[in-house]
């Protein structure tokens, strides 16, 4: 099963998202804050990060850096609303997100991709 870290700090898009991403064969594990999602990634394994990349306290930007020096291998989509997509898109991808996706959430079918991508990589291993 791909194991799948959610950070959004609305509960009603976590919910969203979250029935979203069910729909693709992925156990969720989900979370309010960044700092939740740092102790979670800590203490248990993740084949997949999504996080909201406007967040309270610390921004998704941030967390995104820490997981990458904490976790390198670990992939990770931002979300974030359409009104910010250009600079936080920049920023979220240079920080090491694979991509960005806007909200409200349509087309997932690059997470899909990514998905597929770590299923098969788990079976060869």
């Amino acid at each position: 099963m791909i194991m799948l870290l959610l950070v959004e700090d609305s509960s009603f898009q976590r919910k969203v998202i979250a029935s979203m991403l069910l729909r693709l064969g992925v156990e969720i594990v989900d979370c309010e804050t960044p700092e939740v999602g740092l102790e979670k990634l800590r203490n248990q394994h993740f084949d997949l990060i999504v996080t909201d990349l406007t967040l309270p306290v610390m921004s998704g930007v941030e967390f995104i850096r820490i997981v990458k020096e904490e976790k390198p291998d670990i992939p990770i989509v931002g979300i974030t609303s359409t009104e910010s997509i250009s600079e936080d898109s920049v920023s979220a991808i240079e920080a090491g997100a694979l991509f960005v996706l806007s909200k409200p959430l349509e087309n997932l079918e690059p997470v899909e991709k990514l998905i597929n991508k770590i299923r098969a990589a788990k079976d060869q291993s």
